[in-house]
């Protein structure tokens, strides 16, 4: 048995690529996917669009109507 060089884990030779074995590699590329997207989300320009749902509270809406708010965000 060989070890992983990232995890520790005990592997056979075949199931290891460059002393690493494969959920480490999956984990990896997942990690890689992931900072991909969120340095594609951070240099967007483009704008996001959150909706709120909140219970009005003023006077006029007494009987507990729903407001929508509509906030862009960057």
């Amino acid at each position: 048995m060989i070890t992983c060089r990232r995890c520790g884990a005990n592997c056979d030779n075949g199931e290891l690529i460059g002393g690493i074995c494969t959920d480490c590699l999956e984990d990896e590329k997942d990690e890689q996917v992931r900072a991909s997207n969120f340095a594609k989300l951070i240099n967007s320009t483009s704008y996001q669009m959150e909706l709120n749902l909140e219970v009005g509270n003023t006077p006029y809406m007494s009987d507990g109507l729903y407001v929508l708010k509509v906030v862009y965000q960057k």
